[in-house]
């Protein structure tokens, strides 16, 4: 052992202030955990009235999930039946396939489209939306995340003036 190790030593503090010896792995090494999640700004805030480009996001080498929240702060124009606003997703393997795409009910309204990713966890009888509290629809997909990236767009229609549109943000918050 060198003499740094000999009389260096790494504390914590408890929740009272007090030194507390910080936990190490049987190498000596300092234990840690990264909690939390990374979130991308997909779609920065702006008012919108025909389809987005395509976004790819890449998926970091730690995330098991991801959840994509379209949020809806304002609308104007005028929409016919089948008309508004939806995300899709694409988990896109090769140049010339699909494997998924979200299937929404498009909106005309204010609110937020919640997409979750999460291998095991639904709570999404037959596959049907579920609205939520505060006009929230979500939509679980219980699958693995097992491509290295996922590609985002917005699907918008309807008849928009100068101005009008969906005032919106897209954000992907990786778990």
């Amino acid at each position: 052992m060198s003499i740094i190790g000999k009389f260096l030593k790494i504390a914590g503090k408890d929740p009272n202030g007090n030194a507390k010896g910080v936990a190490v792995t049987e190498n000596g090494e300092v234990k840690v955990q990264q909690t939390g999640s990374i979130v991308e700004n997909v779609f920065q805030r702006e008012i919108r009235n025909s389809n987005t480009n395509p976004v790819k996001l890449i998926k970091p080498v730690w995330a098991k999930g991801l959840t994509i929240v379209n949020e809806i702060y304002g609308v104007t124009g005028t929409f016919e039946v089948g008309e508004g606003i939806s995300p899709w997703i694409f988990f896109i393997p090769n140049t010339t396939s699909i494997l998924y795409k979200t299937n929404f009910t498009k909106r005309q309204n204010i609110g937020k489209q919640v997409i979750v990713i999460y291998p095991g966890h639904s709570n999404k009888p037959d596959d049907i939306n579920i609205f939520l509290e505060g006009n929230t629809v979500l939509e679980v997909l219980n699958m693995p995340l097992y491509l290295d990236s996922i590609t985002i767009q917005l699907d918008i229609t309807g008849t928009f003036g100068v101005g009008e549109g969906f005032d919106c943000e897209v954000k992907a918050y990786w778990m």
